[in-house]
């Protein structure tokens, strides 16, 4: 009996022990940041899946930061047009919104980042992006992500890893 208790404790000890190393289990972290942009033009979806429907090329949109670096941008669809079922709009992404080797301050002050979007040749906007990042036990996290487009707070979050908006143009 005695044997079999100091058995139970010992397996249970380094149950526990594993578990408390390695508690944290998979994380996300601040290098899968992501914001998430739907374009709207006059209320009317900008980007489209059929091209009659899109008011631009979805393969002409960059989105480059203030260093000339352009983002990696992804695509899908994002719903169906309201009065249309059988036509879908995009939504694109952007990550990761951290970028390890320039914005390590982040971790110790909020960083604004400009992002430049480029329509078509002729046509473009900014938004900027302003964040802080932080860590936990387990994480790295984004703290807080706020998103300005034309001097507007367009979205914000706190979720730690990113954020949606929808750029509103006139």
């Amino acid at each position: 009996m005695k044997s079999t208790i100091i058995a139970f404790l010992l397996t249970l000890t380094i149950f526990c022990s594993c578990y408390k190393n390695n508690h944290c289990g998979e994380t996300a972290g601040v290098e899968r940041s992501y914001l998430s942009i739907t374009f709207l033009k006059g209320g009317n979806y900008m980007y489209s899946d059929i091209t009659q429907y899109s008011l631009y090329n979805k393969d002409s949109l960059i989105i480059y930061d203030q260093s000339g670096n352009r983002a990696n941008l992804l695509s899908s669809a994002g719903g169906s047009f309201p009065n249309n079922p059988s036509v879908h709009y995009y939504i694109f992404g952007i990550t990761p919104v951290y970028n390890s080797s320039t914005d390590g301050a982040a971790f110790n002050q909020e960083i604004s980042r400009k992002l430049y979007i480029q329509y078509n040749s002729m046509e473009t906007d900014t938004l900027i992006c302003t964040f802080k990042a932080n860590k936990n036990e387990c994480n790295t996290y984004l703290e807080y992500l706020k998103v300005y487009y034309r001097n507007n707070l367009i979205g914000s979050s706190n979720d730690g890893l990113g954020g949606n908006v929808t750029i509103k143009k006139p």
